[in-house]
């Protein structure tokens, strides 16, 4: 058996790590853990997966035709739909496309709906209210680039 030291701040001596640490390994028993992972199998492609590491699965959750650069994804409270958003793009005279889909988690794939998402302001979050709506938060600075006002978009 080796034995490990830990180095309490307080203390003048060394202490074994079996005094103060727990001889049972940690490990995780639940079912229910899984892993979102954003995977770019080509530059116009992003893959949504889900990896279960305890049961060793991996499925697909969804597909989308952008590349994975800056995805960010939010989940409902009840875990069934998610919303996965992509940076803009600059595009002359359009201004930043956005793109953002919310997803439906009980079908595999997920069935997607894309987001009609403002080019005006500053998109700020994608996010569930308590209900489980999807909404938006954007920061807008109209006149004045000191000030910032913030507004909700929701989508129904």
């Amino acid at each position: 058996m080796t034995a490990g030291l830990l180095l309490l701040a307080a203390a003048s001596s060394l202490l074994p790590i079996s005094a103060v640490a727990p001889r049972t390994p940690l490990r995780n028993t639940s079912s229910e853990t899984a892993l979102s992972v954003f995977r770019e199998p080509a530059a116009d492609r992003c893959t949504w997966l889900r990896i279960d590491p305890v049961q060793g699965r991996r499925e697909l959750v969804a597909e989308f035709p952008l590349g994975c650069d800056g995805v960010s994804a939010a989940w409902s409270p009840d875990g069934t739909q998610g919303l996965v958003e992509f940076p803009g793009e600059w595009e002359p005279g359009v201004g930043v496309l956005r793109h953002a889909w919310l997803a439906d988690l009980t079908t595999r794939p997920a069935t997607l709906r894309p987001l009609p998402l403002p080019q005006a302001g500053m998109l700020d979050a994608l996010a569930f209210d308590t209900d489980g709506f999807p909404l938006a938060l954007f920061l807008d600075s109209p006149s004045d680039p000191t000030l910032f006002y913030a507004r909700a978009l929701t989508f129904v």
